[in-house]
């Protein structure tokens, strides 16, 4: 059955609206068209029609014309215009009403509102032919109407807010204003007995709607700083979550089982809507309401599926601890002034819940993540939430093959980045022969229990010194198999020259060069090896022959943060400024507010100080950490970046430095 009545009764609604407005005391005509206006222009572009008559709108013509198809004759007569020019007038009383809820909203709203009300309750005493019944309808819809938004409008000025079942089958009561119109053409055609059964059937259809409106606008409500049924369910908070966070809920909501309850709440209260419609001839209804079912359906898997193939990829570091068992001279952790931090569980869970509605790389890192007494909850607790994957680094000292095993048994692919500070005997001197063993052993024995693992390796004077592709070799000679190999640029400036003791020199201009050399010639004989940590070396590199797929980009700040072992939200482990903070029940939202803060975008944009008109930016892009530990200044270019851009515009060098 089309929707041609339907149609027409709201083209004589908006035509005689649009009159009555011209009608009004002059002090409220332009306060009219303004209200007018603002309504067009937020149900946008498909206009009244999609709103009142289309299965994402609010089904008021639709309920007008079937009730009007039952009970006159001829369908589209005068009772039924006058209904639905009431219909829309009290529709846009209530827009009055939620204006004027608002603190902002002009004054001249209230009068406006109390205007079109008389105009609707006049039309529909004329529409029911017997005022006396058609104003104690009125009442009791108002009131009935006025109790339940005044208690959900509590319930949404609530951060905390659940809503029970009951609650939640009174959402339809929104909707009471709609069922006037239609109970006046019952009453009209001598049928005011099934105005309660009207009534109810449109609350529970209604029920639906609400929650669909819910649904969709999520994003609007965290605006205005409104709980609903929707963000209660998939874990939103008014005030502490914003907008970005609506997508992330809902691949939590998806993975948790939380949105297919909400859904199957909505398709239950359009079906028990169906069941408790009075019995007038007709389809329309029930025709409307299936297909509101059937656009519902496809708008969940199409939510579902963007939810699984469109997560933005995330790479947290998470800091559990800053204890270690170790003192290695050459780590920046240890230098904190608060070393003893550790992020406690009541912390810890909500993050990974964070986590868990992106697609994210878990990267543990220390201190020493094994010394944290919730290491394998926060593991395992990944693996449940379905993070993509887990990296943890550490010195392996304490890890037994019991510990491999149980790493290789999590629901969750486990990488391990094992230091080996090389070239040999550098490692000893470091941390102790003891500890170079236990490493070099679960190197050997993590692919035997399923675990994944590379070493990692200083870059400094006394590799290249070495031979990078020589420490290789010799990794690969004690490993059984060649491995993949990170290697990291210590943080220091030359002119600091060696660490005390343990013979650790920073890379000279001239030593950063040849590293580049050594790394480019390992890569084209095949060797799988990533400089990380310094993007500096990049066009050092790519000038090299090195593909771009292969050479690291910082992407903090972007799609990188940090949770140091303070609780502080970070654009990565060794830059310590501060986008964010965990505190117990603030800790959900925090992946968008720290990517949305100034820092956070400057970074991401690599917005540096004499770094936008380079030519190597996209491959560089300079490095704040290092900018930042050696001076504390911010937003600047990396020395080394001078260094290596001196090398590109004369590449001679030694092959002995």
């Amino acid at each position: 059955m089309d929707d041609d009545l339907a149609r027409r009764l709201l083209l004589h609604a908006r035509a005689r609206l649009d009159l009555h407005g011209e009608a009004l005391p002059p002090p409220l005509e332009g306060v009219y068209r303004d209200v007018r206006d603002e309504w067009l222009g937020k149900i946008g572009s498909g206009g009244a029609e999609e709103l009142f008559l289309g299965p994402w709108g609010t089904p008021a013509f639709p309920l007008l014309a079937w009730v009007a198809e039952g009970c006159l004759e001829p369908a589209a007569g005068q009772p039924a215009r006058d209904a639905a020019e009431a219909m829309l007038a009290w529709y846009l009383a209530l827009r009055c009403q939620d204006d004027v809820v608002d603190e902002d909203a002009p004054a001249e709203r209230i009068y406006l509102e109390q205007a079109l009300t008389a105009h609707a309750v006049g039309l529909l005493a004329e529409a029911a032919g017997d005022a006396v019944r058609m104003l104690a309808v009125w009442s009791q819809v108002t009131t009935d109407f006025a109790a339940y938004a005044l208690r959900d409008a509590r319930l949404q000025a609530r951060s905390d807010s659940t809503w029970s079942e009951e609650e939640l089958a009174r959402q339809g009561r929104k909707y009471l204003p709609m069922a006037a119109p239609p109970a006046a053409l019952l009453i009209r055609a001598g049928r005011a007995d099934q105005v309660d059964r009207l009534i109810d059937a449109l609350v529970r259809m209604a029920t639906g709607l609400q929650l669909t409106n819910d649904l969709r606008g999520v994003r609007r409500d965290l605006a205005a700083g409104l709980a609903s049924p929707y963000t209660a369910a998939v874990g939103l908070q008014p005030g502490l979550h914003a907008g970005a966070d609506a997508a992330p809920a809902l691949r939590r909501a998806v993975r948790t089982g939380a949105w297919d309850g909400y859904v199957e709440r909505i398709t239950r209260a359009l079906r028990d809507g169906v069941a408790a419609l009075p019995e007038l001839p007709g389809e329309r209804m029930t025709t409307h309401l299936k297909e509101r079912l059937t656009v519902l359906s496809h708008h969940r898997a199409s939510m579902v599926l963007k939810a699984e193939l469109h997560a933005p990829a995330l790479v947290a570091d998470v800091e559990l601890t800053r204890r270690c068992d170790l003192a290695c001279p050459q780590c920046f952790v240890r230098a904190q002034e608060d070393a003893g931090a550790q992020l406690p569980w009541e912390l810890l869970a909500p993050l990974l819940e964070e986590l868990s509605g992106y697609d994210t790389t878990l990267h543990l890192t220390g201190g020493e993540p094994f010394t944290h007494p919730d290491v394998w909850r926060v593991l395992e607790g990944a693996a449940e939430l379905g993070l993509r994957r887990a990296v943890i680094n550490t010195h392996a000292a304490s890890l037994e093959d019991a510990g491999l095993v149980r790493l290789g048994s999590l629901a969750i692919p486990v990488k391990l980045l094992v230091s080996l500070d090389g070239p040999p005997g550098v490692h000893d001197r470091t941390r102790g022969a003891r500890v170079t063993q236990a490493a070099l052993r679960v190197l050997r024995r993590a692919p035997d229990c399923g675990v994944d693992s590379m070493p990692g390796t200083l870059l400094t004077r006394e590799l290249v010194d070495h031979g990078i592709g020589a420490w290789h070799d010799w990794l690969a000679d004690q490993l059984g198999a060649r491995r993949r190999l990170a290697l990291w640029p210590v943080f220091l400036r030359p002119e600091h020259g060696a660490l005390p003791t343990v013979g650790i020199t920073p890379l000279s201009p001239e030593a950063l060069a040849e590293a580049a050399r050594q790394v480019a010639d390992c890569i084209a004989a095949g060797a799988d090896m990533t400089v990380v940590d310094y993007p500096p070396i990049n066009p050092l590199l790519a000038r090299l022959g090195v593909p771009e797929r292969r050479l690291w980009r910082c992407t903090g700040g972007a799609s990188r943060l940090c949770v140091q072992a303070d609780g502080t939200v970070t654009p990565c482990h060794p830059l310590r400024w501060e986008l964010d903070r965990l505190s117990p029940g603030r800790v959900g939202g925090t992946v968008a507010r720290a990517l949305a803060h100034a820092d956070a975008r400057r970074m991401a944009a690599r917005g540096h100080d004499g770094c936008e008109e380079c030519a190597e930016l996209a491959l560089c892009g300079s490095c704040q950490a290092v900018v930042w530990g050696a001076s504390g200044g911010r937003f600047r270019r990396d020395p080394g970046c001078t260094e290596a851009l001196e090398w590109l515009a004369n590449p001679r060098v030694p092959r002995s430095v």
